[in-house]
């Protein structure tokens, strides 16, 4: 029995193989999307660092400050603040989900790994091992 997926109106569904995937049968990214990109990555990193260095002079983890600039930039704050602007920032195109879903698995590793780098680890041997009960 095959199954119907309901997809929004507008949206343009990819098909083919990952062949053509990989030989190019999809259209390149057009000069608008990249711009679109380029000023939410920057955005987000601008936003990130004031954030956390204000957080570090407050006396909270830079860490904090930074994912607070991610709360601020998305639909919670800014899309409900300045709708034009969030609309325009960040569309609901497909195309542009796409590019900026690649590069979601590699920012969540990114940060992953900075906060990783970020643990005192001689506070954790101080501390010695948990102790449960």
């Amino acid at each position: 029995m095959l199954r119907r997926h309901a997809f929004p109106a507008g949206a343009r569904v990819l098909r083919g193989t990952p062949h053509d995937l990989v030989s190019g049968a999809i259209a390149p990214v057009s000069a608008h999307q990249m711009l679109v990109l380029l000023l939410q990555i920057g955005l987000l990193l601008g936003l990130a660092l004031t954030l956390g260095r204000l957080g570090q002079r407050v006396g909270i983890p830079a860490v904090v400050g930074e994912l607070c600039a991610g709360v601020v930039l998305g639909p919670s704050v800014l899309a409900h603040a300045t709708p034009g602007i969030s609309g325009w920032l960040f569309p609901r195109d497909v195309g542009q989900m796409h590019i900026a879903g690649r590069g979601g698995a590699v920012r969540c590793a990114a940060a992953g790994r900075i906060t990783g780098m970020s643990i005192d680890l001689g506070l954790l041997r101080r501390r010695g091992p948990p102790r449960y009960g």
